[in-house]
């Protein structure tokens, strides 16, 4: 039998019980946003859900948010095509904990809508313009990854078209998001975590247990894939060209010090906690979440390795050399009616948590870093706020579900993801790091160590073999040296006139992370 008829044969449909499980799902999630669409009564509310949120639900929700479908499928393709040394990311991330602590709480005590108005009272509005731009871009790039994903599930394991299954995912998060707003949001989120906890153990209970014949189980595959250096997790060569232990600790500390304050989609969900004693616990909590949650993740792609290499279970070359496919195609094979209903679920559930929380936030941008800020006449508010921003909720979730028709075209998920934040995402990361953590930096060099680090990320990308897990420590590097050095080169004292120019005139004095800890601020 031919590894094609293999596959033909076994991308089967679900079962009506399967069926029913996703629809019911689906359906309810559509049920929370119109139900917390009566309670959308001003902007304030449907953007930033009054910022009266409880901790817990915000740290679900934050959990949520960063375990899209590119985790639950991302991270089990990479360890089964690979090994698990990206599992390090997650402990890494950890070593910045005390000083985003610091941080982040101060950032919440501003009362700011989108973290990109720290940019114009530090530096200028032109900053604050960029920073925005730089982040519609690329989380608008990233809802088309996120929307792709399931429908690649729904198209390897179940048969259904890839378009119709694209349209469809992204029709419900928009729906889901246009209708809510962020409390719709945020509670959605809470409850599509638990469905993916659910579906997460379902699998795993499936691989851990040896079948009627004795044969199998986590034993057995851990062996295999042990052998076949699926679990390896550490690297201590300098080969820049390869993931190594020292690339994964460099770039998730500048990440943290980064991307944790520049990136609206997390940020968004702590401003909407409302105090900082309630940010401290919830980013504390989520940390303590996320990281059995990752290692869960990776283990599935080693017991996965494990299962086919017995040689006992038929897989398609296709499905062997694409790791992003083998959870889908496990899903479709292996599991009985009703479990595959709901690991399905759990894989839409995570996709639908993320691309929601990122449409709610390019909308947010939308309308408080450019909508408001340049409307020569007030601000639209009530009713009037809220059509407006759900017609922008709209048109970036149509944008987002048109780009993720041509996502197959770009290649591993886990990759693309980390590929885009390193181009773009250093730069933008060491923006924040200039504003948050020096006091000499200003507008203008700030902006050109913007430039210089995204051309130089861009250069190390097309043109040297270094390993792309590096882009995000070669982006901020530069944009922090170049940025800092110019500002000795060009100190602006209280105001340079490039700096005069560019800012906005009537704005607060500059805040740097010395006087935000101020105890009368």
């Amino acid at each position: 039998m031919t590894n094609s008829s293999v596959l033909a044969q076994q991308n089967i449909h679900l079962n009506i019980l399967d069926y029913s499980i996703l629809g019911v799902y689906m359906l309810g999630m559509v049920g929370i946003g119109v139900w917390f669409s009566r309670r959308q009564e001003n902007e304030e509310e449907f953007l930033m859900g009054g910022r009266s949120m409880h901790w817990l639900l915000v740290t679900l929700a934050a959990v949520a948010t960063a375990f899209s479908g590119v985790s639950l499928i991302g991270a089990p393709g990479y360890a089964f095509s690979n090994d698990s040394r990206m599992l390090m990311t997650a402990p890494a991330s950890l070593l910045t904990l005390p000083i985003i602590l610091l941080v982040l709480p101060l950032l919440v005590r501003l009362r700011i809508t989108t973290v990109y108005e720290y940019l114009e009272h530090r530096f200028s509005l032109v900053l604050r313009l960029i920073a925005s731009a730089l982040f519609l871009g690329t989380k608008f790039i990233y809802v088309g990854v996120v929307i792709y994903t399931p429908a690649l599930l729904l198209s390897t394991a179940v048969g259904i078209p890839l378009l119709p299954s694209i349209l469809l995912m992204g029709c419900i998060a928009t729906a889901l998001t246009m209708m809510g707003g962020m409390k719709a949001v945020m509670w959605s989120d809470a409850i599509q975590f638990v469905i993916m906890i659910l579906g997460i153990g379902v699998i795993l209970f499936v691989l851990l247990v040896p079948d009627s014949q004795g044969q199998g189980g986590a034993v057995e595959y851990w062996t295999i894939a042990d052998h076949a250096g699926r679990t390896r997790l550490w690297d201590f060569s300098f080969n820049l060209k390869e993931l190594t232990t020292w690339s994964i600790i460099v770039c998730m500390t500048m990440a943290g010090l980064g991307s944790t304050f520049s990136d609206q989609v997390m940020m968004q969900r702590y401003f909407a906690a409302g105090s900082s004693k309630a940010v401290a616990k919830s980013y504390v909590m989520s940390s303590l979440v996320a990281l059995p949650t990752i290692v869960l993740l990776y283990v599935l792609g080693i017991l996965l390795f494990g299962f086919y290499g017995t040689g006992r279970h038929l897989i398609p070359d296709e499905i062997r050399a694409n790791g992003d496919k083998i959870l889908p195609f496990f899903v479709s094979t292996q599991l009985p009616t009703g479990l595959k209903g709901l690991v399905i679920a759990a894989i839409v559930a995570a996709t639908l948590s993320t691309v929601s929380s990122v449409l709610n936030s390019l909308c947010t941008a939308t309308v408080t870093d450019f909508y408001q800020r340049f409307r020569k006449t007030p601000s639209s508010s009530g009713r009037s706020g809220v059509v407006l921003s759900r017609w922008f909720t709209i048109f970036w979730g149509g944008l987002g579900t048109l780009l993720a028709c041509y996502v197959d075209r770009l290649g591993m998920i886990v990759e693309q993801t980390q590929i885009l934040a390193g181009l773009v995402g250093g730069g933008l990361g060491g923006i924040f790091f200039l504003g948050l953590f020096t006091k000499r930096a200003n507008s203008r060099s700030t902006i050109i160590g913007a430039i210089a680090g995204t051309l130089t990320t861009a250069f190390v990308m097309w043109e040297t073999q270094i390993h792309f897990m590096w882009y995000y420590v070669v982006g901020m590097g530069t944009c922090v040296g170049v940025g800092y050095l110019l500002s000795l080169a060009m100190p602006s004292g209280t105001n340079t006139a490039t700096d005069k120019t560019m800012a906005n005139p009537g704005k607060p004095p500059r805040l740097s992370l010395d006087t935000i800890i101020r105890p009368n601020d």
